[in-house]
Protein backbone atom coordinates (compact mmCIF):
# COMPACT_ATOMS: atom_id res chain seq x y z
CA UNK A 1 0.00 0.00 0.00
CA UNK A 2 2.76 2.61 1.26
CA UNK A 3 4.99 1.42 -2.30
CA UNK A 4 1.72 1.98 -3.75
CA UNK A 5 0.93 5.52 -2.53
CA UNK A 6 4.31 6.46 -3.36
CA UNK A 7 3.95 5.40 -7.11
CA UNK A 8 0.77 7.83 -6.97
CA UNK A 9 2.70 10.39 -6.00
CA UNK A 10 4.94 10.76 -8.15
CA UNK A 11 2.85 9.18 -11.63
CA UNK A 12 0.19 11.83 -10.75
CA UNK A 13 1.49 14.93 -10.44
CA UNK A 14 3.95 14.37 -14.05
CA UNK A 15 1.13 13.16 -15.48
CA UNK A 16 -1.23 16.41 -14.74
CA UNK A 17 1.49 18.26 -15.15
CA UNK A 18 1.94 17.57 -19.04
CA UNK A 19 -2.00 17.20 -19.62
CA UNK A 20 -2.95 20.50 -17.36
CA UNK A 21 -1.79 21.81 -20.50
CA UNK A 22 0.56 20.61 -22.33
CA UNK A 23 -2.66 20.40 -22.90
CA UNK A 24 -1.04 22.65 -26.56
CA UNK A 25 0.47 22.01 -30.53
CA UNK A 26 -3.18 15.88 -36.52
CA UNK A 27 -3.07 12.42 -37.84
CA UNK A 28 -5.04 10.81 -40.64
CA UNK A 29 -7.47 13.62 -40.91
CA UNK A 30 -5.01 16.43 -40.06
CA UNK A 31 -6.18 19.64 -39.15
CA UNK A 32 -6.52 21.25 -42.53
CA UNK A 33 -6.39 25.10 -41.41
CA UNK A 34 -2.80 23.82 -40.24
CA UNK A 35 -1.78 21.62 -42.67
CA UNK A 36 -3.00 23.46 -45.53
CA UNK A 37 -2.56 27.56 -44.95
CA UNK A 38 -5.93 29.54 -45.54
CA UNK A 39 -5.60 32.26 -48.06
CA UNK A 40 -7.05 35.22 -46.68
CA UNK A 41 -7.26 39.03 -47.64
CA UNK A 42 -6.08 40.73 -44.26
CA UNK A 43 -7.72 43.80 -43.43
CA UNK A 44 -5.54 46.46 -41.72
CA UNK A 45 -5.47 45.52 -37.85
CA UNK A 46 -6.47 48.16 -35.10
CA UNK A 47 -5.20 48.84 -32.49
CA UNK A 48 -4.76 49.21 -29.55
CA UNK A 49 -7.10 46.20 -28.47
CA UNK A 50 -8.08 45.11 -25.40
CA UNK A 51 -8.91 41.30 -25.36
CA UNK A 52 -10.34 39.23 -22.19
CA UNK A 53 -8.27 36.27 -21.61
CA UNK A 54 -9.17 33.12 -20.16
CA UNK A 55 -8.38 34.26 -16.23
CA UNK A 56 -10.98 36.97 -17.28
CA UNK A 57 -7.83 39.41 -17.41
CA UNK A 58 -8.48 42.55 -19.25
CA UNK A 59 -4.90 42.77 -21.90
CA UNK A 60 -4.15 45.63 -23.90
CA UNK A 61 -2.21 45.67 -26.43
CA UNK A 62 -1.20 49.09 -27.75
CA UNK A 63 0.46 48.00 -31.19
CA UNK A 64 0.82 44.69 -33.30
CA UNK A 65 3.30 42.47 -31.63
CA UNK A 66 6.33 41.33 -33.37
CA UNK A 67 7.92 39.10 -30.85
CA UNK A 68 5.63 36.59 -29.61
CA UNK A 69 6.32 33.61 -27.15
CA UNK A 70 3.89 29.99 -26.29
CA UNK A 71 4.64 28.16 -23.06
CA UNK A 72 2.26 25.97 -24.04
CA UNK A 73 2.65 23.38 -27.26
CA UNK A 74 -1.30 23.99 -27.70
CA UNK A 75 -0.70 27.35 -27.99
CA UNK A 76 2.15 27.21 -30.30
CA UNK A 77 -0.82 25.11 -32.36
CA UNK A 78 -2.80 27.95 -32.58
CA UNK A 79 -0.17 30.97 -33.09
CA UNK A 80 0.65 28.38 -36.32
CA UNK A 81 -2.78 28.03 -37.34
CA UNK A 82 -3.14 31.55 -37.32
CA UNK A 83 0.03 32.14 -39.80
CA UNK A 84 2.33 33.55 -36.59
CA UNK A 85 5.04 31.19 -37.13
CA UNK A 86 7.48 34.11 -38.18
CA UNK A 87 6.67 36.30 -35.25
CA UNK A 88 7.44 33.47 -32.75
CA UNK A 89 10.82 34.12 -31.14
CA UNK A 90 10.91 31.25 -28.46
CA UNK A 91 8.65 27.84 -27.31
CA UNK A 92 9.03 25.48 -25.02
CA UNK A 93 10.69 22.22 -25.82
CA UNK A 94 7.51 19.90 -25.62
CA UNK A 95 6.19 22.55 -28.46
CA UNK A 96 7.29 19.71 -31.55
CA UNK A 97 3.90 20.28 -33.63
CA UNK A 98 4.08 21.43 -36.49
CA UNK A 99 7.81 19.77 -37.10
CA UNK A 100 8.88 23.73 -37.90
CA UNK A 101 8.27 24.16 -34.05
CA UNK A 102 10.94 22.12 -33.16
CA UNK A 103 13.64 24.96 -34.69
CA UNK A 104 12.21 27.69 -32.73
CA UNK A 105 14.25 29.21 -30.16
CA UNK A 106 13.60 27.21 -26.42
CA UNK A 107 12.68 28.87 -23.34
CA UNK A 108 12.78 25.77 -20.82
CA UNK A 109 10.01 23.22 -20.51
CA UNK A 110 6.46 23.48 -19.79
CA UNK A 111 6.50 23.16 -16.11
CA UNK A 112 9.73 25.15 -15.80
CA UNK A 113 10.13 28.14 -18.09
CA UNK A 114 13.53 30.19 -17.88
CA UNK A 115 12.18 33.33 -16.82
CA UNK A 116 15.68 35.45 -18.28
CA UNK A 117 15.56 33.07 -21.67
CA UNK A 118 12.16 34.64 -21.86
CA UNK A 119 13.09 38.02 -21.35
CA UNK A 120 16.32 38.01 -23.30
CA UNK A 121 14.06 37.46 -26.27
CA UNK A 122 12.31 40.89 -25.78
CA UNK A 123 8.84 39.48 -26.36
CA UNK A 124 5.88 41.93 -26.71
CA UNK A 125 3.63 39.48 -25.63
CA UNK A 126 3.55 35.99 -23.78
CA UNK A 127 1.17 33.22 -24.08
CA UNK A 128 0.56 30.87 -21.38
CA UNK A 129 -1.76 29.07 -19.55
CA UNK A 130 -3.22 28.79 -15.96
CA UNK A 131 -2.85 25.68 -13.17
CA UNK A 132 1.03 24.77 -13.18
CA UNK A 133 2.08 28.45 -14.96
CA UNK A 134 0.19 30.56 -12.50
CA UNK A 135 3.68 31.39 -10.91
CA UNK A 136 4.97 31.71 -14.15
CA UNK A 137 2.65 34.60 -14.90
CA UNK A 138 3.18 36.43 -11.32
CA UNK A 139 6.87 36.67 -12.33
CA UNK A 140 6.18 37.74 -15.84
CA UNK A 141 3.69 40.66 -15.01
CA UNK A 142 5.93 41.50 -12.39
CA UNK A 143 8.93 41.84 -15.01
CA UNK A 144 6.26 44.08 -17.23
CA UNK A 145 5.49 41.22 -19.91
CA UNK A 146 2.34 41.36 -21.05
CA UNK A 147 0.78 37.99 -20.77
CA UNK A 148 -2.54 36.61 -22.36
CA UNK A 149 -3.83 33.17 -20.71
CA UNK A 150 -5.05 30.65 -23.08
CA UNK A 151 -6.73 27.54 -20.85
CA UNK A 152 -9.70 26.66 -22.89
CA UNK A 153 -11.71 23.74 -21.37
CA UNK A 154 -14.03 22.53 -24.05
CA UNK A 155 -13.84 22.35 -28.40
CA UNK A 156 -15.94 26.11 -28.64
CA UNK A 157 -13.70 27.33 -25.96
CA UNK A 158 -10.72 26.51 -27.51
CA UNK A 159 -12.29 27.77 -31.18
CA UNK A 160 -13.11 31.22 -29.05
CA UNK A 161 -9.48 30.98 -27.95
CA UNK A 162 -8.69 31.16 -31.65
CA UNK A 163 -10.77 34.36 -32.18
CA UNK A 164 -9.05 35.89 -29.45
CA UNK A 165 -5.59 35.17 -30.15
CA UNK A 166 -6.40 36.25 -33.44
CA UNK A 167 -7.34 39.78 -32.44
CA UNK A 168 -4.67 39.65 -29.97
CA UNK A 169 -1.76 39.30 -32.75
CA UNK A 170 -3.97 41.36 -35.46
CA UNK A 171 -4.81 38.35 -37.62
CA UNK A 172 -8.83 38.41 -37.39
CA UNK A 173 -9.15 37.61 -41.07
CA UNK A 174 -7.16 34.28 -40.24
CA UNK A 175 -8.41 33.86 -36.91
CA UNK A 176 -12.50 33.87 -38.77
CA UNK A 177 -11.44 31.15 -41.67
CA UNK A 178 -9.87 28.81 -39.04
CA UNK A 179 -12.28 28.70 -36.62
CA UNK A 180 -15.32 28.19 -39.39
CA UNK A 181 -13.10 25.66 -40.76
CA UNK A 182 -13.42 23.88 -37.66
CA UNK A 183 -16.87 24.27 -37.16
CA UNK A 184 -18.13 23.11 -40.52
CA UNK A 185 -15.81 20.16 -39.61
CA UNK A 186 -17.50 19.62 -36.45
CA UNK A 187 -20.94 19.72 -37.78
CA UNK A 188 -20.10 17.21 -40.60
CA UNK A 189 -19.57 15.43 -37.58
CA UNK A 190 -22.43 16.04 -35.72
CA UNK A 191 -24.38 15.42 -39.13
CA UNK A 192 -23.52 11.95 -39.39
CA UNK A 193 -24.03 11.06 -35.84
CA UNK A 194 -27.27 12.48 -35.92
CA UNK A 195 -28.27 8.27 -37.84
CA UNK A 196 -26.70 7.20 -34.42
CA UNK A 197 -30.19 5.31 -32.73
CA UNK A 198 -28.22 4.66 -29.63
CA UNK A 199 -25.21 6.19 -28.87
CA UNK A 200 -21.64 3.56 -27.43
CA UNK A 201 -20.59 4.10 -24.00
CA UNK A 202 -16.81 4.57 -23.61
CA UNK A 203 -14.08 4.65 -21.33
CA UNK A 204 -11.27 6.86 -21.64
CA UNK A 205 -7.78 5.45 -20.32
CA UNK A 206 -5.70 8.48 -19.52
CA UNK A 207 -3.08 6.54 -17.62
CA UNK A 208 -2.52 2.63 -16.50
CA UNK A 209 -0.90 2.10 -13.30
CA UNK A 210 -2.43 3.55 -11.60
CA UNK A 211 -5.91 3.69 -13.54
CA UNK A 212 -6.75 7.04 -14.37
CA UNK A 213 -9.34 8.18 -16.86
CA UNK A 214 -11.19 11.66 -17.59
CA UNK A 215 -14.02 13.13 -15.65
CA UNK A 216 -16.43 16.10 -16.22
CA UNK A 217 -14.02 19.01 -16.01
CA UNK A 218 -11.81 17.59 -18.29
CA UNK A 219 -11.36 19.13 -22.29
CA UNK A 220 -11.02 15.63 -23.19
CA UNK A 221 -14.74 14.80 -22.05
CA UNK A 222 -15.99 17.71 -24.27
CA UNK A 223 -14.23 15.60 -26.61
CA UNK A 224 -15.70 12.20 -26.25
CA UNK A 225 -19.19 13.74 -25.79
CA UNK A 226 -18.34 15.58 -29.60
CA UNK A 227 -17.69 12.31 -30.80
CA UNK A 228 -20.80 10.63 -30.14
CA UNK A 229 -19.58 8.45 -27.18
CA UNK A 230 -20.75 8.68 -23.31
CA UNK A 231 -18.01 8.49 -20.90
CA UNK A 232 -18.84 6.03 -18.04
CA UNK A 233 -16.46 8.08 -16.16
CA UNK A 234 -18.54 12.08 -16.91
CA UNK A 235 -20.29 11.96 -13.77
CA UNK A 236 -17.21 12.15 -11.98
CA UNK A 237 -16.82 16.44 -11.56
CA UNK A 238 -12.99 15.98 -11.17
CA UNK A 239 -10.90 15.87 -14.67
CA UNK A 240 -8.37 13.20 -14.05
CA UNK A 241 -9.80 10.95 -11.54
CA UNK A 242 -8.29 7.51 -10.78
CA UNK A 243 -10.73 4.56 -11.63
CA UNK A 244 -11.08 1.02 -10.06
CA UNK A 245 -10.86 -1.87 -12.36
CA UNK A 246 -14.16 -3.26 -10.41
CA UNK A 247 -16.32 -0.17 -10.99
CA UNK A 248 -14.95 -0.49 -15.06
CA UNK A 249 -16.04 -4.07 -14.75
CA UNK A 250 -19.49 -2.74 -13.40
CA UNK A 251 -20.15 0.04 -15.86
CA UNK A 252 -18.67 -2.34 -18.58
CA UNK A 253 -18.18 -0.13 -21.77
CA UNK A 254 -19.11 -0.62 -25.38
CA UNK A 255 -16.11 0.88 -26.33
CA UNK A 256 -12.25 1.08 -24.52
CA UNK A 257 -10.35 4.24 -25.73
CA UNK A 258 -6.72 5.33 -24.76
CA UNK A 259 -3.38 7.11 -26.06
CA UNK A 260 0.07 6.58 -26.62
CA UNK A 261 2.82 8.44 -26.94
CA UNK A 262 6.18 10.14 -24.80
CA UNK A 263 3.98 10.05 -21.70
CA UNK A 264 2.93 6.63 -21.52
CA UNK A 265 1.86 3.61 -23.64
CA UNK A 266 -1.23 1.29 -22.46
CA UNK A 267 0.26 -1.77 -24.41
CA UNK A 268 -1.69 -4.74 -25.54
CA UNK A 269 -4.98 -3.90 -23.40
CA UNK A 270 -6.65 -7.34 -24.88
CA UNK A 271 -4.03 -9.07 -23.21
CA UNK A 272 -4.11 -7.23 -19.82
CA UNK A 273 -4.69 -9.73 -16.85
CA UNK A 274 -8.34 -8.56 -15.48
CA UNK A 275 -9.27 -6.81 -18.71
CA UNK A 276 -10.62 -9.81 -20.41
CA UNK A 277 -14.13 -9.44 -18.79
CA UNK A 278 -14.40 -6.26 -20.27
CA UNK A 279 -17.64 -6.33 -23.29
CA UNK A 280 -14.86 -3.93 -25.06
CA UNK A 281 -12.24 -6.35 -25.28
CA UNK A 282 -14.09 -9.54 -25.69
CA UNK A 283 -15.57 -7.35 -28.85
CA UNK A 284 -12.19 -6.21 -29.65
CA UNK A 285 -13.50 -2.44 -29.62
CA UNK A 286 -10.51 -0.82 -28.08
CA UNK A 287 -8.65 1.70 -30.34
CA UNK A 288 -5.99 3.61 -29.16
CA UNK A 289 -5.22 7.21 -30.59
CA UNK A 290 -1.93 9.72 -30.46
CA UNK A 291 -1.79 11.25 -27.01
CA UNK A 292 -0.87 14.73 -28.07
CA UNK A 293 -4.07 15.08 -30.91
CA UNK A 294 -6.36 14.17 -27.81
CA UNK A 295 -4.78 15.57 -24.70
CA UNK A 296 -3.91 19.01 -25.92
CA UNK A 297 -6.84 21.72 -26.45
CA UNK A 298 -5.49 23.34 -29.93
CA UNK A 299 -6.56 23.11 -33.23
CA UNK A 300 -6.46 19.18 -33.30
CA UNK A 301 -9.32 18.63 -30.53
CA UNK A 302 -11.54 18.14 -33.88
CA UNK A 303 -8.91 15.99 -35.39
CA UNK A 304 -9.40 14.18 -31.84
CA UNK A 305 -13.12 13.92 -32.40
CA UNK A 306 -13.26 13.06 -36.39
CA UNK A 307 -10.80 10.03 -35.58
CA UNK A 308 -12.81 8.86 -32.57
CA UNK A 309 -16.15 9.21 -33.86
CA UNK A 310 -14.47 6.85 -37.40
CA UNK A 311 -13.39 4.30 -35.29
CA UNK A 312 -16.19 3.91 -32.76
CA UNK A 313 -19.14 4.19 -35.80
CA UNK A 314 -17.04 3.28 -38.84
CA UNK A 315 -20.20 1.98 -40.62
CA UNK A 316 -21.08 6.16 -40.59
CA UNK A 317 -17.63 7.57 -41.66
CA UNK A 318 -16.40 4.44 -43.73
CA UNK A 319 -16.41 5.73 -47.74
CA UNK A 320 -17.79 3.38 -49.79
Amino acid sequence: MVKNKRLIGIVVPLLLLFLVFTVGCSAGNINKAQEKPVQVEKKQASFPVTVTDDMSHKVTIKKEPNRLISLAPSNTEMLYALGCQDRLVGVTSYCDYPKDAKKKEKVGTFASPNLEKILSLKPDIVFITDGVQAPVIKRLKEAKIVTFVVSPKTVEGMIGDLIRIGKVVGSEDRAKSVSDNLEKRLAKVESTLSHVKKKKTAFYELYHEPLMTVGAKSPINDILSKAGVINIAGDIQSAYPQYSLETLLQKDPDVYLASTGSMQSPGDILKRSGWAGLSAVKNHKVYVFDENIIDRPGPRMVDAVEKIAAAVYPELFTKK
